[in-house]
């Protein structure tokens, strides 16, 4: 499968200090950050459902751009941190996320690398209906989180992307520290282990809604160990 080279980062033309983040695969999408602080999202509007032979002209895509302080979630999602089964949980919404993490760049000597596993579960595969669409998202994702890295001299790079196109090599449960301790133990033995590759970290990306507010999952530990790895909704 031929992977277009479609994920870039960059700035506004004379603002100081803003930022963007692109998707091109698939028409636009992507966060802009202005000078002053206030972000916007810019994606495709989804025609799929509709009758209509423009949807495949990229001249006639229409497009949507709004304030992230206006997005509006489905739910309140919340990160967590397993640790012994005790999980302590952290508001998460995008717009905290960047606020805090979108700071400048800080004195760090050596540039480092993180080197990121990505797998894609067989629900959020079928959701997606597509090899190519679940490899852009994997890229997408973390092209953003390497974008809040960067400034502290660290860049995060994807080194696989895996799909579980037919069956899931896990049991994917709606609790989350139940998938978190399934794919820890896969990361660990089967990629690590029997795979032998070479990786600092993996995520898995589910497409099951976890019990109540968590949409992520991490052990408490160490990059680059055994169980360094998270899973997201």
């Amino acid at each position: 499968m031929n992977i277009e080279n479609c994920h870039y980062q960059g700035f506004l033309l004379n603002r100081t200090g803003s930022s963007v983040i692109m998707s091109t695969c698939d028409g636009l999408r992507g966060l802009i950050k202005d000078s002053d602080g206030e972000e916007f999202f810019v994606e495709k509007i989804n025609n799929e459902e509709k009758n209509d032979v423009t949807n495949n002209n990229k001249e006639n895509d229409t497009y949507i751009i709004y304030r992230m302080k206006d997005l509006i979630t489905k739910k309140k999602g919340k990160c967590g941190l397993n640790h012994t089964r005790n999980v302590v949980e952290h508001d998460f919404s995008i717009q905290h996320f960047f606020k805090e993490h979108w700071r400048e760049r800080r004195a760090v000597s050596d540039k480092k690398y993180i080197e990121v596993a990505v797998v894609v579960d067989n629900r959020k595969y079928r959701e997606l209906r597509s090899e190519e669409k679940a490899v852009n998202l994997a890229i997408e994702i973390i092209n953003n989180v390497d974008s809040v890295y960067k400034t502290l001299n660290t860049r995060v790079v994807v080194v696989s992307v895996t799909i579980w196109t037919v069956v899931d090599k896990i049991h994917i449960a709606l609790k989350a520290g139940t998938t978190l301790d399934g794919f820890k133990t896969y990361y660990s033995t089967v990629m690590l282990g029997t795979l032998k590759m070479r990786c600092d970290n993996a995520q898995l990306i589910t497409g099951i809604d976890f019990d109540g507010d968590t949409v992520g999952l991490a052990p408490i530990g160490t990059m680059c160990g055994y169980s360094s790895c998270a899973i997201n909704q």
